[in-house]
């Protein structure tokens, strides 16, 4: 896989609804190309929040997947991280050539490829 002329390894994970990659990068290249986008409610131009409706009856719609900081879940990973067997289970799911604003960017020179 390489984006911005990093090139790391990939296992190549094909599921019914699609393929995708599992790469290891060091935080430090995570925290120069990437960002995080801010969960909010999706709003029209005159700034009311847009409601789908789903087979769970009308729901607002949410665009990004970030929660808001939260100072007491805050201390709790601080103090989980300080521990001498804390470890971190879980994966950090990236979407490549996307924009701040959550919008798919094709730009050849600086897209990410596998």
């Amino acid at each position: 896989m390489k984006n911005n002329g990093y090139e790391f390894y990939a296992i190549e994970i094909k599921q019914p609804l699609g393929t995708f990659y599992a790469v290891s990068i060091p935080s430090e290249i995570l925290l120069e190309v990437c960002y995080s986008s801010k969960m909010d409610f999706n709003k029209n131009s005159e700034g009311e929040i847009k409601v789908e409706t789903t087979l769970l009856g009308n729901l607002a719609s949410l665009v990004g997947t970030q929660r808001d900081d939260d100072e007491k879940r805050l201390r709790e990973i601080k103090k989980f991280i300080k521990q001498v067997d804390s470890h971190f289970p879980n994966s950090i799911i990236l979407g490549a050539n996307y924009n701040e604003e959550g919008e798919y960017v094709y730009d050849k020179a600086n897209s990410w490829t596998v």
